[in-house]
């Protein structure tokens, strides 16, 4: 990546900064089974489908046959996240010290999440980061889910910075596409949703790949 004054540093949050794959997968298959729906994907495989919005990963998941009972699923899901897991899960190693640092040299950080803002807000408190946290943006009702960079603006806007001193880190294809669609720098982490082989076979290749949270240090 072409070295640039950074002045904000925006993140994915699910498979960047908290780890919440397996809380994920649990409620989704929670919610299939309480409609007695077979998935078309094995469950062993479903974390694979981390990074996309809920009516795709649904879109994917169920059964043609089945496809209509989508908003059902989806409603018990996100019910049965919000009551069993929200706020539960445990950052990554080093993300806190890594924010910290960030912080300290005068960087803006921020959270872009396809979760809504209030769940949001709970995840990151619970896994200890909310101090670390200029803004957090969800995808409530209404706003445009990743790749489309309305987030992303609105957080330059609310920074005053311009999107081309920022950076985008995520840990899936739409975050990649998020960033660039705005402009921004792009770091891809790869202990999330994709792994490297991943973002060069469907040709979303960010301008840095790192493996560890701790590498975007001598990055930016």
């Amino acid at each position: 990546m072409e070295r640039r004054d950074i002045t904000a540093v925006v993140f994915d949050m699910d498979g960047t900064l908290i780890d919440t794959t397996g809380q994920i997968v649990s409620a989704l298959s929670a919610a299939l089974k309480n409609y007695g729906i077979e998935p078309a994907v094995e469950e062993s495989k479903l974390g694979m489908l981390m990074g996309r919005t809920l009516q795709d990963t649904l879109s994917v998941v169920l059964p043609g046959d089945k496809i209509k009972y989508a908003d059902l699923v989806a409603g018990y899901y996100i019910d049965y996240y919000y009551k069993n897991f929200t706020g539960k899960a445990s950052a990554y190693p080093y993300v806190a010290e890594v924010l910290g640092y960030l912080s300290e040299r005068g960087c803006k950080i921020a959270v872009a999440t396809t979760k809504h803002t209030d769940c949001a807000i709970s995840e990151i408190d619970g896994a200890g980061l909310a101090g670390f946290i200029d803004v957090i943006e969800g995808t409530d009702p209404g706003i445009p889910h990743k790749p489309d960079p309305f987030l992303y603006f609105r957080i330059c806007d609310f920074f005053s910075v311009a999107p081309g001193s920022t950076v985008m880190v995520g840990d899936s294809g739409r975050d990649i596409e998020f960033g660039k669609n705005a402009g921004a720098g792009t770091v891809a982490v790869t202990y999330g949703a994709w792994q490297r082989d991943r973002f060069i076979s469907e040709s979303i290749v960010p301008d840095i790949f790192i493996d560890n949270i701790k590498e975007l240090l001598i990055c930016l």
